[in-house]
């Protein structure tokens, strides 16, 4: 008795590589939507391409997918750097050298005893 051929579907198309690819995109949009430095309120988008090449008799077809995510960027930060030269060489500072700090940190102690 032969066997009955295999109906198509979103899991044996393309050699059963769909879900797969799929799933690396979805795991691609929550990472992006977890990731602090992006906007909570933008949307994302995966995109499952198939393109269908019949052949000259239309008794089959070549099938090809595509699976994309569009994710939002990183949003932009802002922040200001301080110059000074010092030694003849112009270095950069995070905070102003030039202002004296009001409420420096002491440098913290090992809870381990020695």
């Amino acid at each position: 008795m032969t066997p009955e051929p295999i109906q198509l579907s979103i899991t044996n198309i393309c050699e059963g590589g769909v879900p797969e690819v799929f799933m690396r995109e979805v795991r691609a949009v929550l990472e992006n939507i977890a990731d602090i430095n992006t906007s909570p309120d933008g949307k994302r988008k995966i995109t499952l391409v198939f393109e269908f090449e019949p052949t000259a008799d239309r008794r089959s077809a070549t099938v090809s997918f595509q699976c994309s995510s569009k994710t939002l960027t990183v949003e932009a930060k802002v922040g200001t750097i301080y110059f000074a030269k010092r030694a003849g060489r112009i270095e950069a500072f995070a905070s102003d050298p030039r202002q004296e700090v009001l409420f420096a940190e002491e440098p913290t102690k090992s809870p381990i005893k020695q």
